[in-house]
């Protein structure tokens, strides 16, 4: 509406360089950077002495993903005032992602902790620039996070796929923040670390959300996803664990079956024999329960595919007991890969 009627606007405006100003900060707020850039160009024009005009114009450019003016930009507002760290922040930042990592580095310094100028874009892009010296890059992060009072994600998950263990403390922490998001967004980010293989993480984050909100029903998927990864990142005590604060629930094949394979790689075939009995009258026990909400057919498969995979359980387990040898996990785990460690 603005735009449509700009000439006749610019006719009642006394000083111009303000209308420019909001209508491009507005524009660029609305990812609408073409328009945004077509007003700061205006603005620079009408004021070109003016440090803060040239820092929106180079900021409009890096979300332009025009580097190239990026740099124009913040030369100029350094050259009018040199002490601009947004100019110099937006500058170092363009510089890395054209892979000047030198001089990039420079520029940003410690700004990147600058709560002021800094942004968690510019904190992973900083710790990223860093990918031949990974301590370096979880020091970066762990710092800027330490100066946030509110975790934001994207440094968060790139710590967590840095260094597992660091992340820790602030995964904890961001599912404590932002727990009234729903299962369905701590899914999502999980998923990001599942794409890469690594489901201790998958599991710690699942596990941590379902602590933080114990009193809330999860749906399958999250169960079956948060069992299997726990399962996978060899938390098998943990496994164990919330499998028996919950015995009795309605769970899924991969849920049982994780946990008795669990039972089976801390205590061996015995235990686990144990376990595949308890886990069978679990299931018939829940049987009205656990399939009132599918289809005959669909109840009835799974049915057969749970009882199917315990009973294999049990005679593998029963024969392993008589004959003294150590069931080949390989054989009797449907969750193997190649990459697990087979030494059981």
């Amino acid at each position: 509406w603005l735009l449509r009627r700009l000439d006749t606007i610019k006719e009642k405006i006394e000083y111009l360089p303000t209308l420019y100003y909001e209508l491009a900060m507005n524009l660029s707020d609305d990812f609408d950077y073409v328009k945004a850039m077509e007003m700061v160009e205006e603005l620079v024009d009408l004021e070109p002495m003016k440090a803060e005009f040239w820092e929106l114009y180079a900021e409009i450019a890096y979300r332009m993903v025009d580097f190239e003016k990026t740099v124009t930009g913040a030369d100029f507002a350094l050259a009018i005032n040199a002490e601009s760290r947004r100019a110099a922040l937006l500058k170092g930042a363009a510089l890395l992602m054209r892979g000047e990592y030198r001089e990039g580095r420079q520029l940003i310094g410690n700004l990147y902790l600058d709560p002021n100028v800094s942004t968690p874009h510019t904190a992973c892009l900083l710790a990223a620039s860093y990918d031949d010296d990974p301590k370096k890059a979880v020091k970066i992060l762990t710092d800027f996070l330490d100066t946030q009072s509110v975790l934001p994600q994207e440094p968060v998950t790139m710590l967590a796929q840095i260094d597992n263990e660091a992340s820790l403390p602030y995964i904890k922490q961001y599912i404590r923040e932002n727990a009234e998001a729903g299962e369905t967004h701590f899914l999502i980010w999980a998923d990001e670390f599942s794409s890469i293989g690594a489901d201790d993480v998958v599991g710690f984050i699942l596990d941590q959300y379902d602590l933080e909100t114990f009193d809330v029903t999860k749906s399958p998927s999250f169960y079956d996803t948060m069992y299997y990864s726990l399962y996978k990142g060899g938390r098998y005590m943990r496994v164990i664990k919330k499998y028996g604060e919950v015995s009795g629930a309605i769970f899924s094949p991969i849920v049982h079956i994780a946990y008795v394979l669990s039972v089976f790689r801390i205590g061996g075939a015995s235990k686990a024999l144990d376990a595949a009995r308890e886990t069978w009258m679990i299931i018939v026990q829940a049987r009205p329960y656990s399939n009132r909400y599918l289809i005959p057919v669909e109840a009835e498969m799974r049915d057969q595919y749970i009882t199917r995979r315990l009973d294999e359980l049990i005679s593998t387990f029963k024969t392993a007991i008589d004959t003294g040898v150590a069931p080949d996990i390989s054989k009797i785990d449907p969750f193997y890969t190649p990459t697990d460690d087979a030494g059981l």
